[in-house]
This record gives C-alpha cells, sequence and structure tokens, in this order.
C-alpha cells in the first residue's frame, strides 16, 4: 500500500514515478548518481515519509511497533491508512 500512496503522490506532483518508487533502495545522497529528475523523485519519497513521521497521531503509535519498524512511514500509512 505504501508504494500505491507514493505513486499517487508522485503523480500529484508531477514528479518521476521511477523516482519515487526506487527511493526506500538508495541510500545516502543520490545526487550525481541518477537523473535529475529520478533524484527529485527520490527526496519526494523522503520528504512524505519524513512527514508522515513527524504527524502527532504516528508519535504514539510508533512505539508498539519493534524498533527495526519505527523509521518507516509504510508500516504506519498501511496498518492506519495515514496518507497525507
Amino acid at each position: 500500500m505504501n508504494y500505491l500512496a507514493h505513486l499517487h503522490v508522485a503523480t500529484q506532483c508531477e514528479s518521476q514515478l521511477m523516482g519515487n518508487l526506487l527511493a526506500d533502495f538508495v541510500k545516502g545522497r543520490p545526487d550525481n548518481q541518477f537523473s535529475l529528475q529520478t533524484v527529485e523523485g527520490i527526496y519526494l519519497h523522503r520528504f512524505v515519509d519524513s512527514t508522515i513521521d513527524a504527524l502527532p497521531e504516528i508519535k504514539p503509535v510508533a512505539s508498539v511497533f519493534h524498533p527495526h519498524y519505527i523509521d518507516t512511514a509504510r508500516l504506519r500509512s498501511t496498518y492506519f491508512g495515514i496518507t497525507r
């Protein structure tokens, strides 16, 4: 479900779909590794994830999950439907 949410946001923002999907697998700064459009998609994906993670509704829920999953918005958006 996380991928569908990222594709929807990417479409609404007219961002490249591949970069938005690739972002979960790219570590560090993607600059100079991909085309500008792909890099922008990666940064959009990261922005969406960090925005979801910062929501006050997410903070109390995060303690329920194993620490391995706390830094991923995918789990929270999938199970709690929070995609804003």
